[in-house]
């Protein structure tokens, strides 16, 4: 296996041939385009942000929530140019395979999605762009979000949702969501390409049947180009092909939040982060003292094992047929002490900005952090007014008196 992918990276031979060289099946290898991930989601998602799963267990046992009422919201945005395009057939050797476009940049329609564990998926909202009301729509699509499934306290709706600001430092949407029941826990930053069943699952299939949608009506529509009139209809008929209940159980399983399952992720998985890595203080390496008695000290390191009932025909183990002495004088040492992950160096400061963390946004803790932080922020804008309000005033005196 190998060296079959060795052959096709470097340029040898072909995915196919190289099946047939290797023996191997040709769905086993193929040629795939390299999917972009920022920096930011590569160093943020590190197992100190899978701490995620004991907020989510703990919620899940103590409200008793199953899958039917977890829900996940989240938004995309949508243009009249797509995404990305479909393959076609041409020609080999043609430099130039074109396709016909509504235009070069196109306005961004955000669209609010929301699914639950059980496969149900509410109906969309499309939030067209303005200048000077696009926050208060956003606001209000989350509000409609958390109108739509009104519970009694006794069977709470857990939604999780990202950290983004409209989110997580808005005390209106917060306490509506007490009032209705619904418990809001926030992903860790740059961790909703892992976490996210809408992101993981969804969010591509929904761009792949816009992209159909867009393509059939440039053709069915010659001469004309798609306007901000037909992404509505165009996104509607993509929505209701993309919304299955198998695309969203898929995202929750992949994802490991229904059923939970924290072992969803490997240490493959958290290498990206490595080089990022700060050790926690807590951890510290316990190391053998070594004892006066070299004896004592020699019994310790080598327990002898306890008898066990045995045949007298049959050793204790099979390693017990032949016993080789050590001779080798080299310690055992692990590929990652031979070849240590490069780490970055920590000399240079780092900007002192708070950071985003996963949390329940419902609970008192939160609210009261959040409540002291926005009187804090509306605090310092008053004092900056009045100081600035002085500084004019003096300045305004100071060019009387040299008038005078």
């Amino acid at each position: 296996m190998d060296q079959a992918i060795d052959a096709v990276i470097s340029g040898a031979m072909g995915y196919k041939k190289a099946s047939i060289q290797f023996q191997l099946p040709q769905t086993t290898l193929e040629r795939r385009r390299l999917g972009s991930t920022s920096g930011a989601r590569a160093m943020g998602f590190n197992r100190v942000a899978a701490q995620f799963f004991t907020l989510l267990n703990q919620v899940i046992t103590e409200k008793k929530i199953t899958g039917e009422r977890i829900y996940n919201c989240d938004e995309t945005g949508i243009t009249v140019i797509p995404k990305q395009h479909s393959r076609v057939i041409a020609n080999k050797g043609q430099r130039q395979v074109g396709v016909l476009t509504s235009a070069e940049r196109g306005n961004i329609v955000t669209a609010e999605i929301c699914c639950s564990a059980a496969g149900n998926f509410m109906p969309p909202m499309l939030i067209f762009p303005r200048k000077k009301k696009q926050q208060e729509f956003e606001l209000d699509g989350l509000k409609n979000l958390l109108n739509f499934r009104m519970r009694e306290k006794e069977a709470p709706v857990l939604l999780l949702l990202d950290g983004h600001a409209s989110h997580t430092k808005n005390l209106e949407v917060i306490d509506l969501a007490r009032e209705k029941g619904v418990i809001l826990l926030c992903f860790p930053p740059h961790c909703s390409h892992r976490l996210q069943p809408l992101d993981v699952a969804f969010m591509r299939p929904l761009s792949l049947y816009y992209e159909d949608e867009v393509r059939k009506w440039l053709r069915s529509n010659p001469g004309k180009v798609v306007t901000l009139f037909q992404i509505s209809t165009l996104f509607v008929q993509a929505f209701v092909n993309a919304a299955n209940m198998k695309t969203a159980l898929k995202g929750f399983e992949k994802t490991g939040i229904w059923p939970t399952n924290e072992g969803i992720f490997t240490d493959d998985d958290f290498l990206p982060a490595e080089t990022t890595n700060i050790p926690i203080e807590n951890e510290i390496q316990t190391c053998p003292i070594p004892s006066d008695n070299p004896t004592k000290n020699n019994e310790t390191q080598n327990p002898q094992p306890e008898p066990q009932p045995q045949c007298s025909w049959m050793p204790d183990s099979p390693n017990a047929l032949i016993r080789r002495p050590s001779i080798s004088s080299f310690p055992a040492l692990s590929p990652e002490i031979a070849m240590p992950v490069p780490k970055l160096k920590t000399g240079f400061k780092r900007v002192q900005r708070k950071r985003g963390k996963t949390t329940i946004l419902t609970e008192s803790p939160y609210k009261a952090e959040l409540t002291e932080a926005i009187e804090k922020s509306k605090e310092e804008g008053r004092t900056k007014r009045k100081s600035k309000q002085e500084s004019v005033r003096s300045e305004t005196k100071e060019c009387d008196t040299v008038g005078d």
